[in-house]
């Protein structure tokens, strides 16, 4: 027969349980909740030079800064285009973004939501 310390203590263990399952639950949700911002981002081809965009997209960077990004690989011109349509929000080359800048395509800023300051030494 179980004692009443026993009843308690598995009374206890499922109450636990019931709540580390319901802030599960209710966790998953507020991160799916919050809003983000999609946006497009281009790169010329699938080599070293991009990598940071995969490393960004893959430890969450781009999600703890709001943003739900759209890594698509794409031509220089079409890129261009994107940009002059606001198609494109980036684009991972110096030279095709310089020729879209001339071209009229506005330039970009992002308000920066992380807790890393950089300090003047």
């Amino acid at each position: 027969m179980n004692s009443p310390i026993t009843s308690q203590k598995s009374l206890a263990l499922k109450f636990g349980f019931l709540l580390v399952g319901i802030l599960a639950y209710v966790g998953a949700f507020s991160v799916e909740a919050q809003q983000l911002t999609t946006l497009a981002v281009g790169y010329p081809a699938r080599s070293i030079g991009s990598i940071q965009l995969y490393i960004a997209q893959e430890r969450g960077f781009f999600r703890e800064e709001g943003l739900q990004v759209n890594l698509t690989q794409i031509r220089g011109d079409v890129a261009k285009a994107g940009m002059l349509t606001g198609d494109l929000f980036a684009y991972n080359s110096v030279a095709a973004s310089a020729r879209a800048f001339q071209a009229g395509a506005p330039l970009k800023r992002l308000p920066c939501r992380s807790k890393i300051t950089m300090e003047a030494q």
